[in-house]
């Protein structure tokens, strides 16, 4: 189940072209002190687009495009 009415995490999609930078952000620790706890769902645009996660959870963008 993706969706809950008393979640106890959040599901964080990253969608990433360079492995190092997805590395690199992940060794950052910025997600292992939160709560609730953020859990990193890291996949390549095409595989974003594949299995359509963003509009499947009603994920929404924190930043614009760049």
């Amino acid at each position: 189940m993706l969706w809950s009415d008393r979640p106890h995490d959040l599901d964080v999609p990253i969608a990433y072209n360079d492995r190092a930078d997805l590395l690199a952000l992940r060794d950052m620790g910025l997600w292992e002190v939160t709560a609730p706890t953020v859990d990193i769902i890291a996949m390549m645009p095409d595989e974003e687009y594949h299995y359509q996660f963003i509009e499947v959870t009603g994920a929404l963008r924190l930043r614009p495009p760049a």
